[in-house]
């Protein structure tokens, strides 16, 4: 299965993936590629 997820930043990656898809049934493990060519169209809070 793949699955696309967009996270904030690394720790938000870690949270997303070990606190909560770890968690899921059937879940064993999950692999991580990060892309670096793919550039996302939204809107940013600048503070």
């Amino acid at each position: 299965m793949f699955v696309r997820i967009h996270c904030r930043d690394t720790n938000h990656l870690k949270e997303v993936l070990h606190d909560k898809m770890q968690q899921v049934e059937g879940i064993e493990r999950t692999e991580t590629m990060i892309s670096l060519e793919e550039s996302l169209d939204r809107n940013l809070k600048l503070t």
